[in-house]
């Protein structure tokens, strides 16, 4: 078996250091057809949840704890419209606005669900 040099690996890290960089350079942001139609989505599903939540602080409603990224979303364990059903880390998933960018993509590809 060949040991490895010291030099040999200092070209191989130099040679990958290099490539990381080029392709780094060389990327491109190419929106895709429905890229405004995803971003409008999120918008709105952004400017709703804050809705939700400066009207739950008029309230005097309280944040959940389990709230972490402060949505206003995420409410009591168990109220006559809300249940502890589902995970909460799932819960915070869909409390995203890019969800409704994942929805609007879906819905205009023809995605029924399933």
């Amino acid at each position: 078996m060949r040991k490895v040099t010291r030099r040999s690996l200092l070209l191989a890290s130099l040679v990958l250091v290099l490539a990381c960089a080029l392709t780094a350079k060389s990327a491109r942001h190419v929106p895709t057809e429905d890229y405004t139609v995803r971003v409008d989505a999120a918008e709105r599903l952004e400017d709703c949840m804050e809705r939700v939540k400066a009207y739950k602080d008029e309230l005097g409603i309280p944040l959940s704890d389990e709230d972490y990224h402060k949505t206003g979303m995420l409410g009591e364990d168990y109220t006559p419209i809300t249940t502890t059903i589902g995970a909460v880390e799932a819960k915070r998933t869909t409390a995203n606005p890019d969800m409704a960018a994942l929805r609007a993509a879906f819905g205009r590809s023809g995605y029924q669900g399933g």
